[in-house]
């Protein structure tokens, strides 16, 4: 909120009463893994390197993601420091772990959603600004034939944030959409 910094403005400093700050942690792409650094390729496979000589995309290393011992441990630290964490979920990563077989990291967290508040950070985490053309490195937006950029659309926007709110009703997890 800009108030603080109007008041302050306009009283020239003058201030009476507390100025406090407020803390907040997002755990981010909660359910999602994330990719390893390569460093043959001295880039991140799926998001930054180039494709190789016939097209292919780099191989994948061992991706990285959460356990549900990571989840008991976060939930016993909270407990002990009066602190609760705000997780910026994505459906998408709990379907996708859980299409592969049993995943215990989204039945620990769903187990104990209410220990947490909970973000919708869209359903896939798709890249929401131009669409990205990847066989550049570093990567640049796609243009069109007469040079404009091209853009996730609105329609797509609408849906990944819908998706989630989804993902979230159908498995109990309590949010303000």
């Amino acid at each position: 909120t800009l108030l603080p910094y109007v008041i302050e403005f306009l009283t020239k400093g003058v201030h009476l009463g507390y100025d406090r700050n407020y803390l907040s942690v997002h755990v981010d792409d909660v359910f999602l893994p994330d990719d390893r650094w390569s460093i043959e390729g001295n880039c991140t496979p799926g998001e930054d390197c180039l494709p190789g000589p016939g097209g292919e995309p780099p191989v994948e290393t061992d991706p990285i993601r959460m356990t549900a011992a990571d989840v008991d441990a976060t939930v016993a630290w909270q407990d002990a420091n009066d602190f609760t964490f705000e997780m910026a979920y994505n459906g998408f990563g709990a379907d996708e772990a859980r299409s592969q077989g049993p995943d215990p990291l989204t039945d620990r967290l769903l187990a104990l959603e209410d220990e947490f508040e909970w973000i919708n950070h869209t359903y896939r985490h798709d890249y929401l600004g131009c669409l990205k053309d990847l066989t550049v490195r570093p990567w640049r937006c796609e243009t069109d034939g007469a040079g404009n950029l091209l853009w996730y659309s609105q329609a797509d926007l609408t849906h990944e944030i819908q998706a989630n709110i989804d993902w979230a009703v159908a498995n109990g997890v309590t949010i303000d959409p």
